[in-house]
């Protein structure tokens, strides 16, 4: 649910979600964060990043961008936000899988024989 701002007075999903959300006794809440990313090919952008835990059914994740080029809001859906922590946990298993197996080659290379435990007699 992406969304540009819109000056007039009709409510947003974004608006609507949150407030739908905020002060429930099932929900818990972050505070908001604010991220600011400068690129140098793209520019610069605030970002303000808020969850919401909805009991059992998932994180709502709330996305605020602010640039040059406007203001854009998002809400992430409990489905989406859990893809994300998917992706994120699985390269950050390919990264140590990567460099585990780089170390382990470095350590051939320099002879050291990997310790290998025997069964005692």
């Amino acid at each position: 649910m992406a969304e540009e701002y819109r000056s007039d007075r009709q409510v947003s999903d974004f608006d609507r979600k949150i407030g739908s959300l905020d002060g429930r006794p099932d929900v818990v809440k972050t505070s908001p964060s604010t991220q600011r990313v400068t690129e140098v090919l793209i520019g610069g952008a605030s970002y303000i990043i808020q969850t919401f835990r909805e009991g059992d059914a998932g994180d709502w994740i709330f996305v605020e961008r602010i640039s040059g080029e406007g203001h854009i809001r998002l809400v992430l859906p409990p489905k989406v936000a859990n893809c994300i922590a998917r992706q994120r946990k699985s390269v950050t298993h390919m990264r140590k899988s990567k460099a585990a197996t780089r170390a382990a080659q470095e350590r051939k290379d320099a002879g050291i024989v990997p310790f290998v435990k025997t069964k005692e007699a």
